[in-house]
């Protein structure tokens, strides 16, 4: 089962990519970055709509404590991450192309995820970093530093 994940994670790594692509495209022809964001947040809303629908339609029950306040609102702000993540890679990829973009921002992904993993934040289990750890982290900021070149 641990396979499956790894290479769900990697097709959506690929997946990433090619949507900071799209995006972009969609963002030159409509001029705006955030009317293509906009645009490929209805396009996933519609599609997960239908695939809840589809596939768990009694998951739209288990909403009702977002509601009724049962619900931190830090824990919903995920959406607007996304929204700066969509509108950025929009403005930044025809300045500094896709892989450099990606790259960057793989750099600040590894770097937060260090720090939520070792002190366990925003409700995650605590993973303590490791100098096996440290090391690999080393040897992906180099790539970072690298492909920057």
């Amino acid at each position: 089962m641990r396979m499956f994940y790894i290479i769900w994670a990697i097709i959506a790594g690929v997946l990433i990519a090619v949507q900071a692509s799209t995006n972009t495209a969609l963002r030159i022809q409509l001029n705006s970055p955030w009317i293509s964001a906009l645009t490929n947040f209805m396009v996933g809303i519609t599609a997960l709509l239908v695939i809840i629908m589809i596939i768990r339609p009694e998951t739209f029950a288990g909403m009702k404590p977002m509601f009724t306040g049962e619900v931190p609102l830090w824990k919903m702000i995920g959406g607007l991450f996304g929204a700066f993540f969509v509108v950025s890679v929009t403005v930044l990829a025809p300045h500094l192309g896709v892989g450099k973009v990606i790259i960057l921002y793989l750099f600040g992904q590894i770097f937060m995820s260090i720090i939520i993993d070792h002190f366990g934040l925003l409700g995650m289990p605590v993973d303590k970093i490791t100098v096996q750890k440290a090391i690999g982290v080393l040897f992906l900021i180099i790539g970072v530093i690298l492909t920057q070149r």
